[in-house]
């Protein structure tokens, strides 16, 4: 460990943890802006989108999956950030 801790992960998976982390906050700021945005356009207000002028924004199912998909990748990621964390603390991906 470059702080002088005892860590269990090779040296080129030492920044993982932090890097996937990192990862969590850039896809929770995506999803939130997502989601906020599908509400704003579901709710009649004009959303951030590629729009004629004029033309009023539609949302569509496809939309919602992408939203759920959002969700789950943010969710994936941070739990491979903790799983690599765990691993650096312990040495095993155990958690119980």
């Amino acid at each position: 460990d470059p702080l002088g801790g005892d860590s269990y992960l090779d040296a080129g998976e030492m920044p993982l943890p932090v890097m996937f982390f990192y990862f969590f906050i850039s896809y929770s700021i995506c999803t939130i802006i997502w989601i906020i945005n599908i509400r704003n356009i579901r709710a009649g207000r004009h959303g951030q989108c590629l729009t004629k002028p004029g033309e009023r924004p539609v949302v569509f199912p496809i939309h919602h999956l992408m939203s759920v998909l959002l969700i789950l990748k943010t969710l994936t990621v941070l739990f491979e950030s903790v799983r690599y964390h765990y691993i650096r603390l312990t040495g095993h991906a155990q958690f119980w």
